[in-house]
């Protein structure tokens, strides 16, 4: 039997549907407000953001009074025991008090440390956040104001904001109880200079109707929106808010798919850290943004880096820094393909696979010789000579490479695109400098490899098998010495760590491993698919 919900009228002014509470340290969302029989007074259905914190998803004793998106995520709780947060300014009179004995206001000494730790967490980067150490002379000439955890619900009474902190340019509302743009539209709207604002951890509706309050973001350049559960569909929808937006960062949202952007042509940095995308065909559809400078993509699960067949892309045309840290990116050809981008300078790789496999010096040389535009590779400037050397290596190593597996000119210019213009730039390896094994005994017919997998780390076995061995019989072998549950899950590729850049795949079953020219002191990397 449903229940009636009290009227809007009928309710105090927080105890609305969808207000953001705290209760005993746990935050949630009003759901419901009204009766549970056979009980008297108002209950609150609140939807925990900690799932475990609830009972049930809104259906009690057979009745349906809302509905939760996990299971047991919600429960009844009296208005008494809930807080529903406070105005702005009573959070920024608390934390920037008047400092006795002197007629200034700044930070407390005994919130300072603290706050410092709060403002730099690792997806939030603010400018100026130095500033804040920084006694200012007073509330009106306060220009960075840092609030995260305030429990911070509303605005205040219209011209109290300006009056009291006119001047401010940078604030941080991460993590409070902000719950619907019209009340973030309020705050703002009464600071004429705020330039960078931070709402992550804040679980706020998207609006229905952003173009109305854009007028009060006009100032806005920079915002923040971290761990705020939204999808790509839900920031275009808030960019309408944000007429000269220049920096977005997003990271850590449920943003898996893109779209391409109409209304972000000023952008000229974007962070998408840790969304699950997965797919760099995605990332792709960004590249139409004319004046996007840095991209932050790292922790998205890319394992391949693609651009359209030629020799450079139009695609990002401005893109100066790429962030790609901590991804799954496995083959030297992806790392090749950055060289299409016509304006990058910085790239930050660490943590994928593809570098993972080569002591760090070897792999920044690989990374330099692939990208012939690059000053800045993870943070450490380029210098002319190490690219001059980088290069010179890497036209060795490819031509012993091309030597060995007899790859024809137009494949190995696919696995090589430099090679060319490098050769042109430094002039062919002397023959002496190219390095090719020899195998002349009755032995030759065995080979000596390492087995090793990513996904059993610190394990590498030696064996001594076959130059016959087709590539099925190694899956076999393989599975039972890693111990994976199925060898047709099993994806294999042939490395050597005396010739960087060089992989094969070993993608024909019924191949041998002398097809695939498998010599001694090759290593055999099992990579364990989900897929078959």
């Amino acid at each position: 039997m449903p229940h009636k919900m009290i009227a809007s009228d009928e309710k105090p002014l927080h105890l609305k549907k969808g207000k953001r509470i705290e209760c005993n340290g746990e935050r949630g969302t009003v759901l419901y407000v009204g009766e549970v029989p056979p009980t008297s007074g108002v209950w609150l259905g609140i939807e925990w953001d900690d799932p475990s914190r609830g009972k049930h998803d809104g259906l009690h004793e057979g009745d349906r009074y809302f509905q939760t998106r996990h299971p047991t995520s919600g429960s009844f709780v009296r208005p008494l025991k809930v807080d529903f947060g406070r105005s702005f300014l009573s959070a920024l009179k608390d934390r920037y008090r008047e400092i006795k004995g002197d007629d200034t206001y700044g930070v407390d000494p005994t919130k300072l440390s603290q706050l410092k730790r709060e403002l730099n967490v690792r997806f939030i980067e603010i400018v100026g956040l130095d500033q804040v150490n920084k006694i200012q002379s007073c509330l009106k000439d306060l220009q960075v104001a840092g609030l995260r955890d305030e429990k911070i619900s509303k605005g205040d009474q219209k011209g109290l904001i300006s009056e009291e902190c006119p001047a401010i340019q940078e604030l941080d509302l991460s993590r409070n109880l902000l719950s619907d743009w019209i009340t973030v539209a309020e705050i703002v709207a009464e600071l004429p200079c705020l330039r960078v604002l931070n709402l992550s951890e804040n679980l706020i509706q998207v609006p229905d109707d952003p173009e109305s309050i854009s007028h009060c973001f006009k100032s806005l350049e920079h915002m923040v929106l971290g761990k705020m559960e939204y999808s790509w569909d839900d920031v275009m929808t808030c960019i309408k808010m944000w007429p000269n937006i220049q920096e977005l960062q997003i990271p850590s949202n449920n943003i898996s798919k893109l779209a391409t952007p109409p209304l972000l042509h000023a952008l000229q940095s974007l962070d998408l850290q840790a969304n699950p995308i997965g797919d760099w065909e995605e990332v792709n559809k960004l590249g139409i943004l004319p004046g996007l400078e840095t991209l932050n993509v790292s922790e998205i699960g890319v394992k391949v880096i693609r651009f359209p067949e030629g020799h450079k892309t139009s695609l990002f045309p401005s893109l100066k820094r790429l962030i790609v840290q901590e991804n799954k990116i496995e083959e030297w050809v992806s790392i090749s393909e950055l060289n299409k981008l016509t304006a990058l300078q910085s790239l930050r790789i660490l943590q994928n696979p593809v570098v993972d496999m080569f002591d760090t010096r070897t792999s920044r040389q690989l990374v330099i010789a692939r990208i012939g535009s690059l000053t800045n590779l993870n943070g450490v400037e380029i210098q002319a000579m190490e690219r001059k050397w980088s290069e010179r290596d890497y036209i060795k190593q490819a031509a012993t490479i091309k030597l060995r597996m007899k790859i024809p000119d137009k494949d190995f210019i696919k696995i090589h695109p430099r090679y060319a213009e490098l050769v042109e730039k430094h002039g062919e390896p002397e023959e002496g400098e190219l390095v090719l094994s020899h195998t002349t005994s009755l032995s030759s017919t065995l080979i000596d490899l390492v087995i090793c997998s990513p996904q059993r780390p610190g394990v590498k076995i030696s064996k001594k098998l076959p130059k016959t061995m087709t590539v099925q019989r190694l899956k076999v072998l393989v599975n039972k010495i890693l111990n994976f549950n199925d060898p047709r899950c099993l994806g294999l590729k042939l490395t050597n760590p005396k010739h960087p850049g060089m992989e094969i795949n070993l993608d024909n079953d019924q191949k041998s491993l002398d097809y695939f020219s498998a010599d001694t002191g090759d290593v055999v990397v099992v990579q364990q698919s989900t897929e078959r």
